[in-house]
């Protein structure tokens, strides 16, 4: 190996800078027009979905609304321009996660879920950009934040100049006709329908919006936002930089780089000592180290290790692709260290699971602590990716910085198929079958994603079903009972509508009868 170069992580395979193309959206009156209607009615959508997503009891409020925002936005996206086969399956993608805002009540699904895909559109623009692969997108990471922060900036004066652009479309003739036309017809329309209203109040209430101008200021508001949103996205080639460069500057040395990490691997080594010690000799070791029992010891800091393993697969991210090129030797030297970090690293997340595993299975499962051992088990894989590319192995094609990101995204799908609010009620009802302490508060005040799972418990886990494990006492599911037929049973509206939601109304009505829900 000559250089460090062998094995940086963030490797740019494009064969030189990447020039934005001539194109853009607001040099096409017809696109600019298509553009504009799709930011129209996503801004239309978004003041629904803003409207529906009040306090709900039973989870987020967002629903078809929110999934037919996405929808729209993934239309303006491919509306923009040229469109490679890449962009089209981001923009599935995208509208697949928007898809969780209908499927799912959850916060813990739905609200990293809808920015997942906000994240997929942005990216569909960025890969129309010439490049030929969406794995490419994340390269030059420097370059895509400056890209992202331009777009954010100008979005208001891009919807501006997008709504500028599309009525350009009309023409001066058919504009001025419109125009003329309105001014004849307003008046005598308002007239008429004002008496119609007056002499029958249903065709009233149909005119009827409920809203005075006071009220009426917050949906424009938000209106404008989402148009100056879907701006933005769009207007990623518009204030795109003339060229993208190879590579990020390099500052490091091959001595300050390896003393990073290498000085990260006797930390690491010595960690893992510890480890072994405290198995090997036992609680009477790690009381008279600690003054802790072993429990306490097992049960405790699995968080600090989290954000260890966090700041660590930043740095062997960072460090690499920091430094300037070397000699062999060094770069060997280098290479090592980093292969020794990344390993014993698997080492502190193992640690890690092991203890919030304890920890839950002493105290209960939470969506806090299901989801933090989600996101140990990913940044395993990291550190597994990492090892991999330094030890060069592995499709060039694909970078760090974009296995790193998709992956996340592949766990966070996986995390919304497998509903994790079911799991946690699943998981504790079958602790609590074992002696453990229910927590029947926490319970009921889960989403609608875990209302089948707590209907289903108390159909099968009652006394009446005989001693078997994993059964709950009587005043726990007496209670449990009562938290589910309480929670509210009301039918959404068009735009929250939601399949977790009608899903646990039908089977609280079914475990509850037709009687009416307790005030939560």
């Amino acid at each position: 190996m000559s250089d460090l170069t062998s094995f940086d992580p963030i490797e740019d395979s494009s064969a030189g800078p990447v020039e934005p193309p001539s194109w853009n959206p607001w040099n096409s009156r017809d696109a600019a027009a298509r553009i504009g209607a799709l930011a129209l009615v996503t801004g239309l959508l978004l003041d629904r979905v803003v409207s529906a997503a009040g306090p709900h009891p039973d989870g987020v409020g967002a629903g078809v609304g929110a999934t037919l925002m996405v929808a729209v936005a993934g239309l303006g996206v491919l509306a923009a321009g040229p469109r490679p086969r890449s962009t089209y399956a981001l923009v599935l993608s995208a509208v697949g996660f928007g898809l969780v805002a209908s499927l799912r009540t959850s916060p813990w699904a739905v609200v990293p879920s809808l920015a997942a895909a906000v994240g997929l559109l942005y990216l569909a623009v960025f890969t129309r950009r010439g490049r030929s692969s969406t794995a490419l997108a994340f390269d030059d990471l420097a370059g895509l934040a400056r890209r992202a922060g331009a777009a954010g900036a100008w979005a208001p004066v891009d919807a501006v100049a997008l709504g500028i652009t599309a009525s350009g479309g009309l023409g001066r003739r058919r504009a001025s006709a419109a125009g003329r036309a309105l001014l004849v017809a307003g008046p005598v329309l308002v007239t008429v329908a004002a008496l119609l209203a007056s002499a029958d109040a249903v065709f009233a209430s149909f005119l009827d919006v409920g809203l005075s101008p006071r009220e009426l200021v917050p949906h424009v508001v938000v209106v404008g936002v989402g148009i100056v949103m879907m701006s933005g996205i769009v207007g990623v080639d518009r204030h795109a930089p003339t060229a993208v460069a190879r590579r990020p500057r390099r500052w490091l040395r091959a001595g300050e780089a390896t003393t990073v990490v290498g000085g990260l691997a006797v930390l690491f080594a010595l960690f893992a000592l510890a480890q072994v010690a405290a198995a090997a000799a036992g609680e009477d070791y790690v009381r008279q180290r600690t003054g802790l029992s072993y429990a306490e010891y097992a049960r405790s800091g699995f968080f600090q290790l989290l954000a260890v393993a966090m700041i660590t697969a930043t740095l062997l991210i960072a460090v690499p692709a920091a430094t300037g090129p070397v000699g062999a030797r060094a770069g060997r030297r280098l290479q090592v260290a980093c292969l020794a970090v990344a390993g014993l690293t698997e080492v502190i997340v193992g640690v890690a699971i092991v203890r919030l595993q304890l920890y839950s299975d002493e105290y209960g499962y939470t969506m806090l602590r299901v989801s933090s051992t989600l996101v140990a088990l990913w940044i395993g894989f990291v550190f597994v990716a990492i090892a991999a590319r330094t030890a060069g192995l592995g499709p060039k094609r694909w970078s760090l910085a974009s296995i790193v990101v998709f992956s996340a995204l592949a766990a966070l799908g996986g995390a919304d198929v497998a509903n994790l609010e079911a799991f946690v009620v699943r998981a504790n009802i079958e602790r609590a079958g074992r002696g453990h302490e229910l927590d029947v508060d926490y319970l009921a005040g889960r989403s609608d994603d875990a209302a089948g799972a707590l209907a289903d418990a108390l159909a099968t886990a009652g006394p009446a079903r005989g001693p078997a494990a994993g059964q709950l006492s009587e005043a726990d599911r007496a209670r449990l009972g009562d938290a589910l037929c309480a929670a509210d049973r009301s039918e959404r509206g068009l735009w929250d509508a939601n399949l977790a939601a009608s899903s646990a109304r039908d089977r609280r009505t079914e475990w509850c009868g037709e009687r009416p829900a307790a005030s939560s």
